[in-house]
């Protein structure tokens, strides 16, 4: 499988790449691209401002192949298949462009947690890659263990989509997923208790396939809007990723609800990985 890993000048992508390397798809093939954003978006309008612009783009491009080759000399130390390139353009469309150019499965970025200056920059572009990227995307926030298993959250609707899903996440034989647990928030006024035997029976079957693949399983359905659902159970059950199935404007906006919902998973304090089929 081949991922990949949008390296950004604060390093915040390590957060990612822990995770990635961490849950151990095999065989992992991984390409960090750094993209040179053009730097007339920051500088002033005003030609008269003599900014030393070329000198500046130079300087931006030389610590970009700087941070590329330490990484690649970094991690084919470890034995791992890298690649790198160094792309001038916007960084979310040049990562959604390198996946699609190298039929890659994932691209993994950095999420935006520490500062206003890092929400805004790499917030917009974990936003951007969500939003645009027909891949699976990681979006790596805080500090995350070096090593060890995954544990995770797995939110499902149950629509079609979120049940090929699993099988996508499945087929992927991630043997760094440790404990999951699945998780179906019930809208108010639907837990009549038909209803939530309903949906408590298809959140045991999506959970049995975890436990047949190997994965250790638990169930929660949980009366309430996803966005308090979810971050309770990311919460409660010390899980450090959240999963979930989103086809664009689909089951990642239902899930989420409306216009809060890219900023819950863009913005949320916890690492996500959005699994397109």
């Amino acid at each position: 499988m081949k991922a990949i890993v949008g390296v950004d000048p604060l390093e915040t992508y390590r957060h990612a790449l822990r995770l990635l390397l961490r849950l151990r798809p095999e065989p992992l093939g991984l390409r960090f691209v750094h993209a040179v954003e053009p730097l007339h978006t920051f500088l002033p309008a005003d030609p008269s401002s003599q900014v030393p612009y070329r000198a500046m783009l130079q300087e931006a491009r030389k610590a970009g192949e700087a941070a590329l080759g330490a990484l690649k000399s970094e991690f084919e130390g470890q034995g791992l298949t890298c690649e790198t390139a160094l792309v001038d353009g916007f960084p979310s469309h040049m990562l959604i462009a390198e996946a699609d150019r190298e039929r890659a499965e994932w691209i993994a970025v950095g999420g935006g947690q520490k500062g206003a200056l890092e929400n805004l920059f790499l917030g917009s572009v974990s936003r951007g890659v969500l939003t645009g990227a027909s891949q699976s995307v990681l979006v790596g926030k805080g500090e995350t263990a070096g090593e060890g298993p995954v544990h995770a959250v797995f939110a499902t609707d149950h629509s079609e989509y979120a049940d090929a899903c699993v099988q996508k996440l499945l087929n992927w034989k991630l043997e760094g997923l440790g404990r999951v647990r699945v998780v179906t928030a019930l809208p108010r006024g639907m837990s009549e208790p038909e209803t939530r035997s309903a949906v408590e029976r298809k959140t045991v079957q999506v959970a049995t396939q975890f436990r047949e693949a190997g994965v250790e399983a638990e169930v929660s359905v949980q009366e309430g809007a996803p966005s308090q659902v979810l971050p309770e159970a990311m919460r409660s059950s010390g899980a450090e990723l959240m999963i979930l199935g989103a086809q664009g404007h689909g089951f990642l906006e239902r899930l989420l609800i409306g216009s809060t919902s890219l900023q819950q998973v863009a913005s949320a304090p916890y690492s996500v990985l959005v699994v397109r089929r």
